[in-house]
């Protein structure tokens, strides 16, 4: 039997259905960027109905906490990094350019963030309300973590705004919303990365993050891979 190499846009992606479609195995960065990669495909073809909605890889929140840990040495003379600001006028991912600004042109970002390099949560940053939500399956406190967000993000904004705007822009950080969501999941320590996945698509859709349990999380696995699988074989997609 023939191997049939899958790709979506310009990534190989048979390990990654393996990964998410194998219940008990944890997610990579690889994986999850290219779900990400998926919400984003699907909106610029219309199938969702995101325009001011956007979705940034797992590098984006790595990168803007080593920014921040930069922005604290020097607060009042700090020059923002290209790649930063390249994220925030919608130059990247390079993999979904879209040319879209922060606060202008998307309302609100979605991502995931790897903690601790062990334990994925998602991250949504609302621009109109200035609030950094965090979903996390086992509910833990990750203020410290997703501070870097709420601190920057005004800054940021302020950087590829002022010329808009002018100065009155608010600096003041984004208020930190850990969403509740239901007790004791994540039982086989393996499935964060699925619920962190499902968490942002649940919010974008407003349903309710209590659909998501350990009882149904080996369905959602097999869905993400499913539409996965469809995407890579359907031409519309990175055309």
């Amino acid at each position: 039997m023939k191997f049939e190499v899958l790709n979506f846009g310009p990534v190989v992606i048979n390990d990654v259905l393996i990964r998410i479609g194998r219940y008990k195995r944890c997610l990579t960065k690889k994986d999850m960027d290219v779900v990400m990669d998926l919400f984003r495909e699907k909106t610029s073809l219309g199938r969702l109905k995101l325009d001011r909605v956007g979705f940034m890889n797992s590098v984006f929140g790595m990168q803007l906490q080593d920014e921040y840990l930069q922005y604290l040495k020097n607060k009042d003379n700090h020059v923002w990094d290209r790649l930063i600001l390249a994220y925030a006028n919608g130059e990247l991912p390079a993999q979904g350019k879209t040319s879209k600004k922060w606060g202008s042109d998307f309302v609100k970002i979605y991502f995931p963030l790897l903690v601790d390099n062990t334990h994925w949560i998602s991250v949504c940053v609302n621009f109109v309300l200035r609030t950094v939500e965090v979903f996390d399956c086992c509910g833990r406190n990750y203020e410290k973590e997703v501070e870097a967000f709420a601190v920057t993000i005004p800054q940021i904004m302020k950087e590829i705004h002022t010329e808009a705007y002018g100065e009155n822009l608010q600096l003041t950080p984004y208020s930190i919303i850990h969403v509740p969501v239901s007790c004791g999941l994540n039982r086989s320590k393996s499935d964060c990365g699925v619920y962190a996945i499902k968490y942002i698509e649940c919010h974008f859709l407003n349903l309710p993050l209590d659909l998501l349990n350990d009882g149904n999380i080996r369905q959602a696995r097999q869905k993400i891979a499913i539409d996965l699988w469809k995407a890579a074989s359907n031409p519309a997609f990175f055309i």
